[in-house]
Parts: structure tokens; sequence; C-alpha cells
């Protein structure tokens, strides 16, 4: 090759190198804002956005599921870092992603539920939640790792419902959540960092027999509470609305208010709501069962004549006269306990419903609270919506879970 030759190919070189320097620019990140929101598009012509940052001071965020007709599929890393405004974040099914440090610092977030849309979380994703009492996980979630220092010094933190899917808990995940005594650990996790759960004293975890999260709890001294073993649902999305026969308990209950009298006679599973992995220690009293049809009207105590009876082969009905309309006997309609959506199946879907409805994120009617309340005790809590997903997956004897009432 001559020197003329390789001088004119060395130009061209520099040229080409100074061209690719001017217009690689233009291909990086870029940004827009529009209101409370500013995105991220990436490249030139990007078919997704990714949320940068939040610019409001709402306490109730709901992030955007589009912008520019076109999905919003992220939450950047340090979006929404040290936000002390937000009690309550809802995403939209289109998110896949939330980035490292995302919500690091958001002292005023009291509950969290992960839908299972969400694929990757990242590292120190809610560290420093010190208000954040509730994590739940949707079933099914898409979420395999609960990342490094994900809920770290998340010191309010009482209750993690983690979902089947979930394969690894990270170095110091759960690391100073002091005040943390429920972890539901599915069958599916197969790794525990050491340190993951470190200064969780009074940690129990749920959890089924002869699995990880039973090995991990002996090892590390934890207190552990078997489901039994587990079994894969035979339907995964769209389980059965009915209960096969149990031993059961007829129980009568009569309660009178102020406007209106409830008579029930109901088969009613001979089960201690020690199941529960909630609150294990609380149990259902025979002889005391407080009924609330609606959160802010008092509750009364009742007194239940109990007796016992042989297998029951029959799905049960329940009466229930309504205080908010006084109907006849004919016009009331059939709904089942634990659809709390009102589509006529009982899904996963009713209890996100429930746990949506207990940190105010969605409303429910007079009927759907009556359907949410899966104990019939006290008001709406987390336990209602644990029976539900505990129902979802295959077990039996769920109270009042499946049961037919008229309203």
């Amino acid at each position: 090759m001559s020197k003329h030759l390789s001088k004119l190919l060395l130009s061209v070189v520099s040229v080409l190198l100074i061209v690719v320097a001017t217009i690689v620019p233009t291909f990086a990140a870029s940004y827009i804002q529009d209101g409370d929101w500013k995105y991220e598009m990436s490249g030139v012509i990007s078919s997704e956005y990714h949320i940068e940052s939040y610019l409001g001071n709402s306490s109730r965020v709901q992030i955007p599921a589009l912008f520019q007709s076109k999905p919003v599929t992220k939450v950047n890393s340090e979006a929404f870092l040290n936000n002390i405004d937000i009690n309550y974040i809802a995403f939209p099914a289109t998110i896949k992603e939330i980035g490292n440090n995302a919500f690091y610092g958001c002292t005023a977030l009291k509950s969290l539920i992960i839908p299972n849309t969400i694929e990757t979380i990242g590292n120190n994703a809610f560290y420093g939640c010190t208000t954040l009492s509730l994590v739940s996980f949707d079933a099914n979630t898409g979420v395999d790792v609960i990342p490094r220092n994900c809920f770290n010094g998340c010191t309010s933190l009482n209750t993690v419902i983690l979902a089947q899917g979930v394969e690894r808990i990270e170095s110091m995940a759960f690391l100073g959540c002091t005040n943390l005594t429920s972890a539901t650990i599915p069958a599916s996790v197969t790794c525990i960092a050491d340190n993951a759960f470190n200064k969780c004293d009074n940690l129990t975890i749920y959890g089924w027999e002869n699995t990880y999260a039973q090995t991990y709890a002996e090892e590390k001294g934890i207190k552990f509470y078997s489901y039994g073993a587990y079994v894969e649902p035979t339907t995964a999305t769209e389980p059965a609305t009915t209960i096969a026969p149990v031993t059961t308990t007829a129980v009568t209950t009569t309660e009178t208010t102020a406007d209106t009298t409830v008579e029930t006679t109901s088969t009613a599973p001979a089960t201690s709501l020690a199941t529960n992995p909630v609150e294990p220690s609380t149990t259902t009293d025979p002889t005391e069962t407080s009924i609330s049809t609606d959160p802010s009207e008092s509750t009364v105590a009742t007194t239940a004549e109990v007796t016992e009876t042989t297998t029951a082969t029959h799905s049960t009905t329940v009466t229930i006269t309504d205080p908010v309309e006084s109907s006849t006997a004919s016009n009331k309609k059939p709904y089942i306990i634990g659809d709390s959506d009102l589509d006529g199946k009982i899904t996963v879907k009713d209890a996100t419903l429930i746990q949506k409805f207990i940190v105010d994120l969605e409303y429910l009617d007079h009927v759907q609270k009556l359907l949410s309340n899966c104990d019939a005790v006290g008001e709406i809590t987390v336990k209602d919506a644990t029976l539900v997903q505990k129902y979802c997956a295959g077990f039996e004897n769920i109270l009042f879970v499946g049961t037919e009432v008229l309203v």
C-alpha cells in the first residue's frame, strides 16, 4: 500500500471518528417534563418511556401507564429519592422495573403492593422507608430476586408477604426491620442470604414443609410456622370457587344493632385463625363473634350457639339483612364471600383489591365490604386478604371464603 493511500485512509477514518463523536450525543438519553413528571426517552425514536423523577408533592401517587401514547415501563434509579410526602404509590401494569434507590428514604410511605407485572427491583429500592408497615407481592410474581438492601432500615415494617416466583432473598434485604413479626416465604425460594433478616428479633417465618424457608428458619433459630406440604395449584389464574366437603361446625348467630337484625346459619369449617400467616395468635372464639358490616359502624358482640355435626356435602347459604337498603328475601342476590370485585369468581384479584382497600387505594361499596370481611370479625384487615390468597393457593377450610350469601 502506498504512503499516499495510507494517508488517505487515515484521513477518512479521522473524519468518520469526528462525525461519530458529533452524532452519538444526539442518541443519548433525553428528558421531557410534563406536569409533575419528568420522563426519560432513550434513543432518537423510543417505543417506551421511563420515570426519571417525580416533581409533585401529592401524598397518593399513581404512576402513569402511558406518555405520548407509549408505555411507561420503568421507574429509574433515585426517581423518588428522599421524597417525604408520598404515603401510597400505585404501579400500572406497564411498569416492569424499579431501579436502584428508586424510593430510597421515602419516609412517609406506609404500604406497598408489588403487582405481578413487575419483573426487576434494584438494590436499595426501598431502603430507609421508616413508616412502611406492609409489603405484599401479588400472586405469581414476576420478581425472582429480593435484592441487596431492598428493605434495609424499614423500622416500622411488620408484615411481608412474598409470592410464589421469588427465588432468592439477597444480603441485608430486611436488615434492621426491627418490628418485622411476619414474613411469608414461598416454596419457590431456594436461597436466603445469612444476614437477610439480621436484627429482626421478633420474626416468625411462614412457609411450607421441607422447603428452604423451613431449613433457613431452623438454622437461624427463627420461629417457623408450617402450612403443610406445598401443592401446585391446578389452575394458577382461575382457581375453583367451591370448597371440597370437610368436617364442619354449624353456627347459628343472631346480631341486633340499632337498625337491623342479622340471623345467619352457616356451615363454618372447624378451623382456627392460627393458620393465618399474618397473626397466628388470633383465634376465632365460637362464643364471642364480632361482626361488623361496615367499618364506620360500631361493632356489636354476639353470642353463638354451636352444635357439632357430621361431614357437610353441600354449599352453605347465609341470609344477611342489609342495614343500608332494606329489601325482602325475594329481592336478595347470591354472592360469594371472598369475591370482592363481584365478578363471580374468587381469584388473586380479590386479595389484591382487599389489600388496596386497606391502604386507601381502592373503594369498596357496602356489598363488597361484606364479601371482603372473610373472617367475619371486626373490620377488614390484611388477615382477610391472606385468607383469600390461601384459598386461591388451594387450601381448604378457609373459614367463610367460598360460602354463598344472599345480600
